[in-house]
């Protein structure tokens, strides 16, 4: 429960492949990384509380050139705020007062580490959406 992860990473390209770095608990809260392979210039930082996708406004993107160099992205999580981090510097800061509703993470959580395939039809509204729309549902 609560704890700081630093993982050092170059991004995948192409379009439809999103990498990720996600800490989830069995409740479904989350906080993650996230690159999307069409989009070198960036890296997205997300959260979400008892899986509650309701939404997709909780994201927010950070510039980075995310498949060109190597970067150190962090997450530092505690009771009062989770930061992300961008080689040692803090690109955005979550507080509890922050969420509405009772979606701040608060539950152990496990990490994921990977790359997936954005562009599936069958994936969640929010997921199909970062592929540019040329590219979505193509085979």
């Amino acid at each position: 429960m609560w704890g700081h992860l630093d993982v050092t990473m170059k991004a995948a390209s192409g379009g439809g492949v999103v990498s990720s770095v996600v800490l989830q608990s069995d409740n479904l809260d989350e906080i993650d990384w996230e690159w999307v392979g069409s989009k070198p210039g960036e890296a997205q930082s997300n959260y979400f509380g008892k899986g509650n996708t309701d939404s997709y406004d909780r994201g927010a993107v950070h510039p980075i050139t995310s498949q060109g160099d190597f970067h150190t992205y962090s997450v530092d999580w505690t009771q009062e705020k989770v930061d992300w981090i961008i080689n040692g510097q803090t690109v955005r800061t979550l507080k509890p007062a922050d969420v509405k509703g009772d979606y701040y993470p608060q539950t152990p959580m496990q990490i994921r580490l990977g790359a997936w395939a954005a562009g599936d039809p069958g994936n969640e509204k929010g997921t199909i959406g970062m592929l540019p729309p040329s590219s979505v549902g193509a085979r």
